[in-house]
């Protein structure tokens, strides 16, 4: 059971990780000594409050559980790794991070866990050719975790070296062949290249194909045509398949459509839909869920309503809310260019836009999605615009 949990961590979708820590619980409860279980119940929790329970309870339970593993273990290396994890993605404490995983690593030099993460504290940091260099440490150790060849992808897809990404994203698959969101982040390697026959080769390999993973990227190649009913009509099929979601999933989802409905000329149905979602993520933000992502959604929301004083207060808190994360604050400035973008103010849009040509970050911006991405249509037109969109990158 605790072989199979620490499978279960390493996958991409969220439920698996649930799950994996549910297993780990169950062990506990069996034995409340068990360090190494703990640790990973740590690591886990970590991962879920990142991800889809952004929550103080979350939180608490990710600290209960890495505090737990050094009492009872303290020179265990996975617990001292949990709470360089807890301290990494909970408090966002980079370099009391990476002085507990540091620490950890003189009794477990060759610890994969330890390498991964010291990894992934450094791409927060914008050590980005530090970070490949501890992810590719940390494959060497594990060369079976397709976590780890699934972040080198996203590493080099940052710095824009697609062909590098590709091969990271197919080793990940290779692993794990159920794990379809790595197709997906292949899929949007070429769509950033503008190479949009390639993407849909991609996922419409019978391999892949109607798997969970690539519905973003499905849709994306169909909003990129302009197909927009066929886009509505494949996000619509895609909600209605994926079963239980959490209240941000519900909202992000709702949103997502009504922006659809948005660029299919739908505008009263769009405006119901996008306002419904929109007090669906102030409940949660009022509820406590600091999670950036929540902070993107209200700020695509109030954009997309036409809310020019709601974009320039949302933008100036997302931007103060990442701005230490060096990694994920390129991201907010693309989000902030896009939602000026679509009140169509250029002014604003533009010299954000141009510095996240110059930035990387995990979907790092390039010319070919300036020219593709509807959301950049009423400032198409301006000079300023073309230019970068057709710059040579």
């Amino acid at each position: 059971a605790y072989l199979r949990a620490l499978e279960l961590i390493k996958r991409q979708p969220f439920e698996d990780v649930r799950k994996g820590r549910d297993f780990l619980r169950q062990a506990v409860a069996l034995d409340p000594s068990y360090a190494q279980a703990w640790a990973q119940i740590a690591i886990a929790e970590s991962q879920l409050y990142y991800g889809v329970e952004h929550t103080e309870t979350c939180k608490a339970r990710a600290r209960e559980a890495a505090e737990t593993a050094v009492r009872l273990q303290p020179e265990l290396g996975e617990a001292r790794a949990a709470l360089g994890v807890y301290y990494y993605v909970c408090l966002q404490d980079y370099d009391r991070a990476l002085v507990e995983l540091q620490e950890a690593l003189k009794n477990s030099p060759n610890e994969s866990t330890l390498l991964f993460y010291i990894g992934l504290v450094k791409r927060r940091q914008g050590r980005l050719n530090e970070s490949i260099e501890w992810l590719r440490k940390a494959a060497i150790s594990d060369p079976r975790n397709q976590d780890i060849w699934g972040n080198l992808g996203r590493s080099y897809r940052g710095k824009r070296d697609f062909p590098a990404a590709r091969e990271m994203f197919d080793r990940a698959f290779v692993l794990s062949p159920d794990e379809a969101e790595f197709m997906g982040d292949k899929a949007e390697t070429y769509i950033a290249e503008g190479n949009l026959k390639a993407a849909e080769k991609v996922v419409r390999d019978p391999k892949v194909e109607g798997k969970n993973g690539t519905l973003s990227e499905v849709v994306t190649l169909l909003t990129f045509r302009r197909q927009f009913e066929e886009a509505l009509a494949a996000a619509s099929q895609g909600m209605a398949a994926a079963g239980d979601r959490t209240p941000f999933a519900i909202a992000e989802d709702n949103l997502w459509l009504g922006v659809l409905h948005y660029f299919a000329g739908h505008q009263v149905e769009a405006r119901s839909i996008i306002e419904q979602a929109q007090r669906e993520l102030l409940a949660l933000k009022a509820a406590g869920d600091t999670n950036p992502r929540v902070a993107d959604a209200i700020l695509m929301a109030a954009a997309a309503l036409g809310d020019a004083a709601g974009v320039e207060k949302r933008a100036a808190a997302l931007l103060a809310a990442t701005e230490h994360d060096v990694w994920r604050l390129p991201e907010s400035k693309e989000n902030v260019a896009i939602a000026y973008a679509i009140l169509g103010d250029a002014d604003h849009a533009i010299p954000v836009i141009e510095d996240c040509l110059g930035a990387v970050y995990r979907r790092s911006l390039t010319p070919a999605l300036l020219r593709l991405d509807p959301v950049w249509d009423k400032i198409r037109d301006d000079p300023r615009f073309q230019k970068l969109a057709t710059a040579r990158k």
